[in-house]
């Protein structure tokens, strides 16, 4: 008798959890198609890549961010009168290679400039973007992997301030 509640029991318990996992495991696959239809809707897919010519050929560049890149253009590197002309090694190989500016130009205008690329260099870049910063991950000619970030423009309280900028002032001018 013993034998047969056990058997009883254990048919009515695999009974329940199959009735249970059934609905949850179709409520699982419904939750997963409508997070992807959410994800699609909201814009958040990757835009299209997009390729940057050079003299030496073009480089295909992976866009993983959701803003179309209308163009990418080399422009040759403005010098830099800041630095010292006899500072180190590191200068006379820099200038042994043409550096160049990319800038890539959104559909809506924005510039973004990566200073001093080398971009014949690169191989698999991806543009990746991080706290509204765009940087081009990329591997080197030796495998390793490197990135070029977006040069941003230096902004500080005191140039702000300079320019007419100052918050406080704002607000009093508007009441």
């Amino acid at each position: 008798m013993k034998m047969k509640s056990v058997k009883a029991f254990l048919s009515i318990v695999t009974a329940a959890s199959l009735a249970v996992s059934a609905p949850a495991a179709v409520f699982a696959e419904d939750a997963a198609a409508q997070e992807a239809e959410a994800q699609d809707s909201d814009g958040e897919a990757t835009a299209e890549d997009f390729t940057i010519a050079f003299d030496g050929g073009e480089l295909s560049v992976t866009n993983q961010t959701t803003q179309t890149i209308k163009e990418a253009k080399l422009v040759e590197a403005a010098a830099d009168d800041s630095e010292e002309a006899d500072n180190s090694e590191e200068t006379a190989d820099a200038s042994k290679e043409a550096k160049m500016d990319l800038v890539l130009t959104e559909e809506d205008g924005t510039e973004h400039t990566f200073q001093d690329v080398t971009v014949d260099k690169w191989k698999d870049a991806v543009l990746v973007n991080s706290y509204e910063f765009l940087y081009i991950n990329y591997k080197d000619e030796s495998g390793k992997d490197q990135e070029a970030a977006e040069t941003a423009e230096a902004n500080t309280l005191e140039a702000d301030a300079a320019e007419g900028n100052d918050a406080e002032e704002a607000t009093r001018e508007e009441e």
